[in-house]
């Protein structure tokens, strides 16, 4: 996996405004409707709008901001590997100059996705994984099998799961993400890397719905990235 750099985020007053930017009646899914895990084919699309979220390490806040634009990630082939992925910046998000340099506004990147024994894995092309939405995967895989304990829930762009420099699972009931409701969703979070002050990541996604929110976060301040996905109805 290639080794992604934090710069620390430049003030973002103003994004308040942004929030309400995304088009409620954009087409956001494909012919084959959005990514989904537990039954992978071409042609499906899911789009996420970016945010910006704030003190991770505070217990009792959560602020966050949309900032526009649209990434998308698209199916566009099946190989002997699994389901070849291109993921690209549909519309650009109103960021500071370094963090867009952070997610290469205008890089297509391409990976594999393969569903083996319950787990979501994510292949690299050519052996090097880049990818916004995957970033920061310090395991090799998502499992997708419906996890049954340390129950949480959706708090801001955080979950309410206690912190630590450690790799964490739970499930969420009726997350409301960007305004949807997903009757459950698995929770992944994993800030091994904060360790050695490296950044931390959280994942929230069941076998139905794919990825549904993905965020990485630096260890310094405590300040957030973030993809949510879009839908029909948000």
């Amino acid at each position: 996996m290639r080794t992604r750099y934090w710069f620390p985020f430049a003030a973002i007053a103003g994004f308040a405004a942004l929030s309400g930017c995304s088009d409620g009646e954009l087409s956001v899914d494909g012919a084959a409707g959005a990514i989904r895990f537990d039954a992978l084919a071409v042609g499906q699309v899911s789009r996420y709008e970016v945010f910006v979220g704030q003190e991770y390490f505070q217990a009792e806040r959560s602020p966050f901001e949309y900032a526009g634009g649209v990434l998308v990630a698209e199916v566009v082939d099946e190989d002997d590997d699994g389901f070849v992925v291109v993921e690209f910046f549909e519309s650009r998000p109103m960021l500071p100059e370094r963090l867009e340099n952070h997610i290469e506004l205008d890089a297509t990147y391409e990976y594999t996705l393969r569903v083996e024994e319950g787990s979501l894995r994510v292949i690299g092309k050519d052996g090097e994984l880049e990818s916004r939405l995957y970033s920061n995967l310090v395991l090799p895989d998502l499992p997708i099998d419906a996890f049954s304990e340390h129950e949480t829930e959706v708090f801001g762009w955080k979950t309410r799961l206690p912190g630590c420099a450690c790799y964490r699972e739970a499930f969420i009931r009726n997350a409301e993400i960007r305004g949807q409701t997903y009757a459950r969703l698995n929770v992944v979070v994993d800030d091994q890397l904060m360790r050695v002050a490296g950044p931390g990541a959280t994942y929230l996604y069941g076998p139905e719905d794919g990825l549904v929110r993905t965020v990485e976060y630096s260890p310094w301040n405590g300040e957030g990235l973030g993809y949510d996905r879009m839908t029909a109805e948000r």
